[in-house]
Formats: structure tokens, sequence, C-alpha cells
């Protein structure tokens, strides 16, 4: 597999994941507030990062707030966005950016990826443990499970 071809494979898996949760906080009858804010940081935080590697994209807020509704509308933009991307930049080419804080960076469009999709596996782990908190299952959204299920190509 090529290395383009393994961050599809994560994007697609974060795709599938962020949908998951998202699928699940809409059946509970009172979704925890911070869950909702973090499946939206993990959108903005996406747009954020996709506006430093690429200057023509907008920046957004990395805790944006958005609705559920927003969340669930961002995901085929995002989607564009990262096939956009990975059809046209060179993974180990560098960028400079700023970060939220000014501090001036470089790095590698590959350690972002990295960085990007680690970041939203993390904060999807938490919004787990925030719906387990209240009794209710969690999705079931590791990696394996996308591989198991078919929803992910080689």
């Amino acid at each position: 597999m090529s290395t383009v071809a393994y961050f599809r494979q994560l994007a697609a898996h974060d795709e599938w994941a962020n949908r998951g949760v998202m699928e699940a906080l809409r059946k509970m009858p009172a979704p925890p507030p911070r869950a909702l804010e973090v499946i939206s940081h993990i959108q903005g935080t996406q747009w954020t990062w996709l506006s430093r590697m690429n200057t023509t994209i907008k920046p957004t807020k990395v805790w944006p707030g958005m609705s559920l509704d927003d969340c669930e509308r961002e995901l085929p933009k995002l989607r564009k966005a990262w096939e956009q991307l990975f059809a046209s930049a060179d993974l180990d080419a560098t960028y400079l950016y700023s970060n939220t804080k000014g501090e001036k960076f470089e790095s590698s469009i590959r350690d972002t990826l990295t960085h990007v999709f680690l970041h939203g596996h993390f904060h999807r782990g938490q919004i787990v443990m925030l719906i387990r908190q209240t009794g209710e299952v969690p999705p079931y959204i590791d990696f394996i499970e996308a591989v198991r299920r078919g929803y992910l190509a080689d």
C-alpha cells in the first residue's frame, strides 16, 4: 500500500468513526454537552490543519461549537478537502504556519496527517467515555472494526 493510500484509509476511518459517534449521540435522549463540543472540535481542528497546508481553505476555530447537524453537514466537505490534498500534495513537503498561540513552526504534510488522524482518535475515545458514563453503550469504532466490516479499502 502506498503512503497516500494509507492516509486515505486513515481519513476514511476517521470519517466512519465520526459518523458512528454522531449517530450514537443523536440516539441519546440527552447527549453529554462536552461530547458535542469535542466532536465539533475534531472537525474544527481538521479545517485548521487543512487551512495551514492549503492557504486557499478558510481557517476556522479549533473549538467552533458546531451543532450535531452542522458536524454531519461538514463530513462530505472534509472528505472532499482531504481528497484534494491527497491528490496533489507531496507528503514529504514542509510548510510554515503559526499555531493558535501565534508561534511559528514548520512541519511536513506526512507528520501533520499523522497528527490529525491520531488527534481525532484520541478525542473520539473521550466521547466514548462520556457516552459510557451516561449508562449508554458507546459505538464500536476501532480501526480494525472498520476493516473487518469492509468500510476501508486496501
